[in-house]
């Protein structure tokens, strides 16, 4: 909360903004410099560290529509380490870079209808690397109609060699092209890839 943040007595000060925001915290001369709380209009706030004016360093961006990020920023977007909590609870943990999610990460979906969690899963859960904001390189995703697969991705879909683990125990190893609508569902390979476990 802001007020767990401390600031050197002289270093402190409160401006209300042109644009209406409110900034509460530390200046180098007439920039965000150090800790502060900014709080925009529209009801998203940030607390955290600035540098150079911009947000930079650890902080926290809370959304007004019930979001939040929670880790390090560089030039006032998502850098390295982090959190996002969405409506109703879904999650990512993982890296940034760029302000998109970047390198390893884990989304699992929270309290809500498979459609409405983690804006790309559908419900399910995915641990694996990611690039540029879309699952790139190895990873595993457990589908909620328990089937999941553990393979290669290529921007965002499923793409060289994986595995697929069925309910019912069937099992298929081999290469997906990435394409989608070749199969009866967005999550199960073709029924000709089915092979006994």
């Amino acid at each position: 909360s802001s007020g767990s943040r401390s600031f050197k007595l002289g270093d402190f000060q409160l401006k209300q903004l042109r644009n209406g925001d409110v900034y509460k915290g530390c200046y180098s001369g007439s920039r965000k410099e150090g800790d502060g709380v900014y709080q925009f209009v529209n009801g998203d706030v940030f607390e955290g560290e600035f540098r150079h004016d911009r947000m930079d360093g650890a902080g926290v961006y809370t959304f007004s529509h019930e979001g939040r990020y929670e880790g390090h920023w560089r030039g006032a977007v998502y850098a390295g380490a982090g959190s996002e909590t969405f409506a109703k609870g879904s999650t990512y943990h993982g890296q940034y870079s760029g302000g998109l999610r970047n390198g390893w990460g884990v989304c699992r979906p929270g309290r809500c209808t498979p459609a409405a969690c983690c804006r790309f899963y559908n419900g399910d859960y995915y641990e694996g690397q990611w690039q540029q904001g879309l699952r790139d390189g190895r990873g595993m995703q457990q589908c909620t109609d328990d089937s999941n697969y553990v393979g290669d991705y290529v921007r965002g879909k499923r793409h060289g060699h994986g595995v697929y683990a069925f309910p019912n125990g069937d099992s298929y190893a081999g290469r997906s092209s990435g394409r989608q609508g070749h199969c009866p569902s967005p999550r199960l390979p073709c029924p000709s890839a089915h092979a006994p476990g």
